[in-house]
């Protein structure tokens, strides 16, 4: 089997979800997104296929556990960013997955994993029509414009057809949904009560 190589983009830094910051505190939201993240590395940790992990990351001194390689991103755009950190890339199959899939399942990924072998591009759209998964050919790196951010699934699946290039979109399923604001985190009733986010004070 091919090797896969997962690229997380996360932050790590007080800058990441913005919306989030504007209804609770810093130390909230660091907690919040290093716990969903951390679900997703073990998530894929635990997929018996021949794989590396990569973390693109604002914050050099992440600690991250011995399955993951960090990369630190010294861009100030984020697609720019994703495009020098696959160019260092060895690995030809590449899907980029969100750092806040918490309910991603490897079932979820091998599903993706095999349609590769069909398509050249698979994306798994979020909820509001963001990309939550990406996954390409390294081949494609020079034919793809990121337009990672708002209704980029969309935006991704018109420059597709004009240019030709084979894909599938995968319909939008719950295990894809990203978090983005307080509502999407009351509705992960238990991971809000261990960060107390029902405490009025």
């Amino acid at each position: 089997m091919t090797k896969t190589a997962f690229l997380i983009p996360y932050k790590g830094t007080n800058k990441a979800k913005t919306r989030l910051r504007r209804k609770l505190n810093g130390e909230v939201v660091d907690k919040l997104l290093f716990r969903l993240f951390g679900a997703v590395i073990q998530e894929l940790s635990e997929m018996k296929i021949e794989k590396s992990i990569y973390i693109l990351t604002k914050n050099s001194n992440l600690l991250l556990n011995e399955n993951c390689i960090k990369i630190v991103d010294k861009k100030d755009d984020f697609n720019e960013a994703i495009v020098e950190a696959v160019k260092d890339l060895s690995e030809e199959n590449i899907i980029i997955i969100m750092a806040d899939l918490y309910k991603i399942k490897k079932k979820e990924i091998r599903r993706i994993i095999k349609l590769r072998k069909k398509y050249s591009v698979v994306i798994a759209p979020s909820e509001n029509d963001g990309t939550s998964i990406f996954a390409f050919s390294k081949k494609l790196l020079s034919e793809i414009e990121f337009c990672f951010g708002n209704n980029s699934s969309l935006i991704f699946e018109k420059q597709f057809k004009q240019k030709g290039i084979n894909y599938f979109k995968l319909r939008y399923k719950n295990v894809f949904k990203d978090i983005d604001n307080l509502e999407d985190i009351l509705s992960i009733k238990k991971l809000a009560k261990e960060l107390n986010l029902f405490n009025k004070n």
